[in-house]
């Protein structure tokens, strides 16, 4: 059975063509993302059918290359079981963001009848599932922050499907903290993403001046404009320690959520993925895992062997998603 899958991302959607049983990529394509920066001026309307064009013109691409059977979409925002994104922060922004029956959008763009529709984070844990995964907490750091817990190889969503959402729970409840691009303050996403370390550091710039131009990040004029996550990974990797310190403080937040998950589930497997989680690499993988064990009691829990980084590569979401699919219809 061939599934053509969709992982949209707030800047790129990417599409293939996957054999459900091997889960073979027979076919892989990618497009810029419709998204409330880029159309925004078209109003809602105009954007859902920008996002609609897009992903029609992927599945005629696919086409090519064999027909698939039904079609599987992983969505940067909570679903229900009915395939109703409940919210998209990251392609709709917080004034035209509304609930959005993306199966039925999928369906009229593809011409599909069988369609899956899952949380992007939901389906990349499914690629570790495929792998014999059963019980862990994935943890998803790249421009948001996401999370799914795994329980006996299924996601723990609720009924309404929206758990696995702690990038939106506020971390900071001061009235002028972080904005998030769902509009609420102070939540995790806002503080401990790719973005919001960045703007953590950007603001520590402003605040430490002499601090900042001693930094690797410093050396170029301190231009603030030069401080973006490549950068900030550059030096962080580089063992600049003024940059290590403010991505411990951005990251702390984090922490306190994983240390959090686990003392109420008793979760002990938290595999780490997303762009800025991987390319920050090991050393922000220890720094986390301490940061972990401060923030909980001490029951001989390891957190050292409990936190690890994913695989490395970016098919996690479209293998994930053309397993479940094929699970989904066995």
């Amino acid at each position: 059975m061939l599934a053509l899958v969709y992982e949209i991302g707030g800047s790129n959607t990417r599409a293939a063509l996957v054999n459900t049983l091997t889960l073979e990529v027979l076919f892989e394509a990618r497009s810029p993302t419709p998204n409330f920066h880029s159309h925004g001026k078209a109003g809602i309307d105009g954007l859902l059918e920008a996002l609609a064009a897009t992903i029609r013109d992927l599945a005629q691409s696919a086409r090519s290359h064999g027909q698939a059977n039904l079609v599987a979409i992983g969505y940067p925002g909570p679903i229900s079981p009915e395939g109703i994104a409940l919210s998209s922060p990251t392609l709709l922004g917080a004034s035209l963001d509304r609930h959005l029956d993306i199966a039925d959008l999928v369906h009229r763009a593809t011409g599909l009848r069988r369609v899956v529709a899952m949380n992007d984070v939901t389906a990349c844990g499914f690629r570790y599932v495929a792998d014999g995964e059963t019980d862990f907490a994935l943890i998803n750091v790249g421009s948001g922050v996401g999370n799914k817990l795994f329980v006996r190889g299924n996601p723990v969503i609720g009924p309404g499907g929206r758990g696995g959402e702690f990038g939106h729970f506020t971390v900071d409840m001061r009235p002028d903290a972080s904005l998030c691009e769902c509009g609420g303050r102070g939540h995790l996403a806002g503080i401990s993403s790719g973005r919001g370390v960045e703007r953590a550091v950007r603001q520590a710039a402003r605040q430490d001046p002499p601090g900042f131009r001693g930094s690797a990040l410093g050396e170029d004029d301190s231009d603030l404009r030069l401080i973006d996550t490549p950068a900030i990974v550059a030096a962080f990797r580089g063992g600049d320690e003024w940059t290590i310190h403010h991505v411990a403080t951005a990251t702390r937040p984090l922490a306190h959520a994983m240390a959090g998950l686990h003392t109420a589930t008793g979760t002990e497997s938290f595999i780490l993925v997303g762009g800025f989680a991987l390319a920050l690499g090991p050393a922000w993988r220890d720094l986390l895992a301490v940061q972990c064990a401060a923030a909980c009691w001490n029951l001989g829990q390891d957190w050292q062997r409990m936190v690890r980084l994913g695989e490395p590569g970016d098919r996690d979401g479209l293998i994930g998603l053309a397993f479940a699919a094929g699970r989904d219809v066995a």
